[in-house]
């Protein structure tokens, strides 16, 4: 009853919040149902903000459900585990799995969530260096200028004078560069690229 009143077609969102509001641990399944199902954002955003309260209680029913689900609810479920910052072999394990996702949306945040984990963060930002989206590869670089930047500098950074590299790309490894020497190399890829 829970799941066809809040996947409806038009549910007033306060309705949603008190049907939501009044579920505990006992009903991730019925909840993490709901996320992929609802057609409402809002419905989708209380279930969310539900599940972020639940805490760690949901870790072990989310994690297996990130392997097998649709690209959307499979993204949402990566957001839901960083904002958590869980840190479970089987999450991690599943969000690897879906750096191969054919959808660009799942893969993005599996490069999140995987690059606050330090132990996978290595072959996440690899696998995402080799993407084909520019989007994903600029999660990748800015995972690297957040959690290394001194390696980031040495490595990447000079790709942003490289006058070989397409201006796209130097610009891309433009933030791993240090202050002085940024806006030169962001002028130069939008003058040669």
């Amino acid at each position: 009853m829970v799941h066809a009143v809040l996947t409806a077609p038009a549910v007033d969102p306060r309705d949603a919040e008190a049907i939501v509001g009044a579920l505990g641990a006992d009903a991730v399944e019925l909840l993490v149902d709901v996320l992929g199902a609802a057609p409402q954002r809002d419905v989708r955003r209380v279930v969310l903000a539900r599940l972020r309260e639940l805490g760690d209680a949901i870790v072990g029913v989310v994690a297996p459900r990130i392997a097998q689900s649709p690209p959307a609810l499979a993204r949402n479920l990566l957001v839901l585990m960083r904002d958590l910052h869980a840190t479970a072999g089987d999450v991690v394990q599943a969000a690897l799995r879906r750096l191969e996702d054919p959808e660009p949306i799942v893969r993005a945040e599996a490069v999140r969530y995987l690059a606050t984990i330090d132990a996978a963060r290595p072959a996440a930002v690899l696998r995402a260096l080799r993407d084909e989206q520019p989007r994903i590869v600029r999660i990748a670089l800015g995972a690297l200028v957040d959690h290394a930047p001194r390696v980031t500098r040495e490595f990447v950074g000079p790709l942003a004078h490289d006058d070989l590299v397409t201006g796209a790309l130097r610009t891309l490894a433009a933030p791993a560069l240090d202050e002085r020497t940024r806006a030169g190399a962001v002028l130069a890829a939008g003058a040669l690229g």
